[in-house]
């Protein structure tokens, strides 16, 4: 995969001194370099793989009809 519409990014707060990972998700600028912008932020990197699974799966609008 070269070029994912999510990445995670783990990183390292000093501060803290933990490591934890940030949801990337793909910008698309026409004419232009795509780039990647800061969804949310995970202390677990489970808990980011999980947010990434679901954002692909609501990627297509979901609706749901009600009738009067």
């Amino acid at each position: 995969m070269t070029d994912p519409d999510y990445k995670i990014q783990e990183l390292f707060d000093v501060d803290r001194m933990c490591r934890y990972y940030v949801v990337l998700k793909r910008a698309y600028i026409p004419m232009g370099n795509d780039d990647y912008h800061t969804i949310k932020k995970f202390d677990d990197h489970e808990k980011a793989k999980e947010c990434v699974r679901r954002l692909r799966e609501y990627k297509q609008p979901v609706y749901h009809y009600v009738e009067d």
